[in-house]
């Protein structure tokens, strides 16, 4: 008999989901690993026809802080537009297709393993290349290995990976490979190619490819990148992109921004004794904290905008009641042994319903609920702007000064 781990008891309350509460996240899955004995072996049957082989390729944008604070939000995503249009256009054209939804400024692609590594490297070159003729700058990072591939995203220790040092380790301009991409390359010699040592000690050693042949590739496609918006939203904005019309640009902001309060709620990842136990259980975590979400903005006006892994992103009009909705659902998730932390922050923002189901969001107070909770923020606490506590003057709240990417926030924590 196959020995059960011992982890904290998920909730009976997630046996009372149901498949139209938890949408995006893959219901089924998370179904039979609940009814199952949730033993290493069930683990890894389950997620093997998830299980992809080849590769992974992510990019951030350099500077976005400081573009958000200097230019218009619809100026700032129509800016970001150029460079995911050049890597959609480009990666397509070479076999490879989009992955997730492209939200704020961050792209996946992915690649299976017919498509040769060396083609790839050269196309992120060319890439590159003609992003660098624009304003936005991005940092590539690129990964070949296993991944799984749920809910329309890739999941696993080697998704993580380039996730994480594509986000946090790039610079603006720069390509960075991993040792498995090196290794298929047909022709190591014709890139050069720079050892970050800085990054030693994590899953692979990542290098820098300072140079190597830049071929012409084509980025024309009929196809669209994962837009975060709606397909009403993104025409508009190759209108602006193209034009600059600051008539345009004047009727977009009125016929899209709103001013709304936004919470920012991250969810404390836990240890798992294997990366596959930890993935589902993971899903399971990300669907219970969904329900509480959903069952508490019924009754204080909120709309939920999106859950995603340990992220959930909701607004609301009230400004009390968003600050009561992140004290219950706190609770909520302490009373199942789940510790988070919430930014709160007001302002004009942008909601779009996807072409293919469910929301995206796009907007400063975004951006500093962020930073106050993700960046900075302690477990178990609640951060907002001085607007926000202004506005409420909620009790149990101290004035506190952030600094992040060279940004001071003047926030409470409570």
């Amino acid at each position: 008999m196959v020995a059960k781990l011992k982890l904290n008891p998920v909730s009976p309350a997630l046996f009372d989901l149901s498949q139209d509460i938890i949408t995006e996240i893959p219901f089924e899955i998370i179904r039979e690993w609940n009814e199952s004995d949730q033993a290493q072996e069930t683990a890894e049957k389950i997620l093997e026809k998830t299980k992809v082989k080849g590769t992974v390729v992510s990019s951030d944008s350099a500077g976005l802080s400081k573009l958000s604070r200097e230019k218009q939000l619809i100026e700032v995503l129509a800016l970001l537009n150029s460079p995911k249009e050049i890597v959609f256009g480009t990666g397509v054209n070479i076999g490879g297709r989009g992955v997730g939804i492209w939200a704020a400024d961050n792209t996946q692609m992915f690649y299976p393993d017919t498509v040769a590594p060396q083609k790839i490297v050269e196309a992120m070159l060319f890439a590159q290349s003609k992003i660098k003729e624009g304003t936005v700058q991005i940092g590539i990072g690129a990964h070949y290995g296993e991944f799984y591939e749920l809910g329309g995203g890739m999941y696993g220790a080697e998704a993580d990976f380039v996730e994480e040092f594509a986000e946090n380790d790039t610079e603006g301009g720069e390509i960075a490979i991993t040792e498995s991409i090196i290794e298929l390359l047909e022709d190591k010699d014709a890139f050069e190619l720079t050892h970050r040592q800085d990054l030693d000690g994590k899953l692979q050693k990542v290098f820098s490819v300072a140079n190597g042949p830049i071929k012409e590739h084509s980025t024309e496609t009929d196809e669209i990148y994962p837009i975060p918006y709606s397909r009403e939203f993104y025409d508009d904005l190759i209108v602006f992109q193209k034009s600059c019309d600051e008539k345009h640009l004047k009727k977009m902001n009125e016929k899209y921004l709103k001013e709304k309060v936004v919470v920012l709620l991250e969810r404390e990842r836990s240890q798992y004794p294997s990366l596959e136990i930890g993935l589902l259980y993971e899903l399971s975590l990300m669907a219970l904290s969904k329900k509480f979400a959903v069952e508490l903005l019924a009754t204080h006006g909120g709309k939920e905008i999106k859950t995603a892994g340990n992220l959930g992103i909701y607004t609301f009009d009230d400004h009390v009641k968003a600050i009561e909705f992140a004290k219950e659902i706190r609770a909520e998730l302490e009373k199942e042994k789940i510790k988070c932390r919430m930014g709160i922050d007001f302002g004009p923002i942008a909601v779009f319903d996807l072409p293919k189901g469910g929301r995206d969001i796009a907007g400063s107070p975004v951006n500093i609920a962020s930073k106050m909770s993700q960046d900075f923020g302690k477990m178990g606490k609640i951060y907002l702007t001085k607007e926000v506590f202004e506005k409420v003057k909620p009790e149990g709240f101290e004035p506190i000064e952030i600094e992040v990417s060279k940004i001071e926030i003047e926030s409470y924590e409570g």
